[in-house]
């Protein structure tokens, strides 16, 4: 009878013990399950602010090209948007630099994983090169040729003149001045169409440019042919209203180029002196021995000229500092040319075109310390009469078309070597802006280049 009972006990105490067994095993597996499921739902929630982090950054380039497109220059872009709230997380420019005809821009944006103990917040990076579409780069020549570069192509423009365009200047984003024979001034405010401001019965205006600051005081200069065939020298003035006659007629002779690094301006002309805007267009006294064709300054008083070659063995530039002007030669071995034109984004930086040398185009730069030929090989060789750059590594050069040729002359320099690009337009082009990529007024900004990058 005892054993009896014993078993009874042993029995009971087995049934105890499988069902507690049971009862710990339902529990620890309820406990695994509220834990994977709660891992999915932190797995999930991070997912979701990855994405959303992705999206914040998309809202920070959005916000970027409205400020760019309104004003902000493209270098302080990166100071100006900082940390700036969007849904659950924000957004900040990281970097910004001028890159050529673009505003290049890194943004990174973050969300708040949610949950006690959850992992530190998501980041998204994204780099994006953004562009003025209504910018550009603007290329004028004969028969009232415009051509606008869009990104990709040179698109002709509306001049509604014949007349030949010889240079051009854009003040901003969203306006240009053209220049030609006749006089004739012609004005650009957007669209494809350009409407005319000025034009004479004679003669030629050879250059124009704006104050920087200031696109409400603007220069033209070029000649006037006067009675029995007299050339004269002629300065029209814009001041935000009409052009009107300015002070500066040169007697015998003509103005070929200009500058304007700030309210003063400075001119030079075919008899190889350069003139001011600061004592009424009075002598800069530059003296050059020779024809000058090209000016650009790259401060209040730093500009260099250029023009004709004393000898088939030297190019010679003009240097203008704080003690005036002095000659600068560069030895091209009996293969110097005429130049036609220069531009100076910086004092390190200069480009200078001319007549053809041969089988290549002449170009020569200057990196602050010594001039150096960079002639371009190409079958399309011909006269360059036009560069200009928006920067080191951003120029653009244009000259006459080379018959029987399929397209025109246009090459561009991006900082490393030049290319050729060419025209549809089978005619002779005279000059070419840049526009700056620093900041617009108000034009549309396109979205050229949009990438992630991810990081382990």
């Amino acid at each position: 009878m005892n054993t009896a009972v014993n078993r009874k006990k042993q029995t009971g105490a087995v049934t105890l013990m499988g069902a507690l067994f049971i009862i710990i095993t339902v529990a620890l597996m309820v406990i695994a399950i509220n834990r994977m499921a709660a891992s999915n739902i932190t797995d999930t929630a991070i997912q979701n602010d990855a994405v959303e982090a992705l999206f914040i950054a998309e809202t920070g380039i959005e916000y970027a090209s409205y400020r760019y497109a309104n004003g902000t220059a493209c270098a302080t872009l990166e100071t100006v948007i900082d940390n700036t709230s969007s849904g659950r997380g924000s957004f900040d420019v990281t970097g910004s630099i001028v890159n050529g005809a673009d505003c290049s821009i890194t943004v990174t944006a973050s969300v708040s994983s949610v949950g006690a103990g959850s992992p530190d917040a998501a980041q998204r990076t994204v780099t994006a090169d953004l562009r003025l579409s209504s910018g550009g780069v603007v290329a004028v020549g004969e028969n009232g040729t415009i051509l606008r570069w869009n990104g990709t192509a040179w698109v002709p423009e509306i001049s509604n003149t014949t007349e030949d365009l010889m240079s051009v200047y854009c003040p901003s984003a969203n306006e240009c001045w053209a220049t030609g024979t006749d006089r004739i001034i012609l004005h650009w405010t957007g669209g494809t169409t350009w409407t005319q401001e000025y034009i004479s019965n004679d003669g030629s205006l050879n250059g124009v440019a704006c104050e920087p600051s200031n696109p409400s005081n603007c220069y033209t200069v070029g000649l006037d042919v006067r009675f029995k065939g007299r050339i004269d020298g002629v300065t029209l003035r814009w001041d935000g209203v009409s052009w009107t006659g300015a002070l500066g007629s040169l007697p015998f002779n003509y103005y070929e180029d200009i500058s304007c690094p700030d309210a003063n301006c400075y001119a030079v002309a075919i008899n190889g002196d350069a003139y001011t805007s600061a004592s009424n267009w009075s002598s800069d006294s530059l003296n050059a021995s020779v024809d000058q064709h090209g000016i650009d300054c790259f401060g209040s008083i730093d500009c260099w000229s250029v023009g004709d070659t004393p000898s088939t063995n030297t190019f010679r530039f003009y240097r203008r500092d704080n003690t005036g002007w002095a000659a600068v030669n560069l030895n091209a071995n009996g293969d110097a040319e005429n130049l036609r034109s220069v531009s100076c984004p910086s004092a390190s930086a200069c480009k200078a075109v001319g007549d053809r040398r041969g089988g290549q185009f002449t170009i020569v730069g200057w990196d602050g310390g010594a001039w150096a030929v960079e002639s371009f090989n190409h079958n399309n060789r011909e006269n360059l009469n036009g560069v200009h750059c928006s920067a080191a590594d951003n120029c653009w050069a244009v000259g006459d078309y080379r018959n029987p040729r399929p397209t025109g002359n246009s090459l561009f320099w991006d900082g490393a070597t030049w290319a050729y690009v060419g025209t549809p337009m089978q005619l002779d082009l005279n000059d070419v802006f840049v526009i700056d990529a620093g900041g617009g007024t108000g034009g549309a900004v396109s979205l050229v280049r949009w990438e992630e990058i991810i990081t382990n």
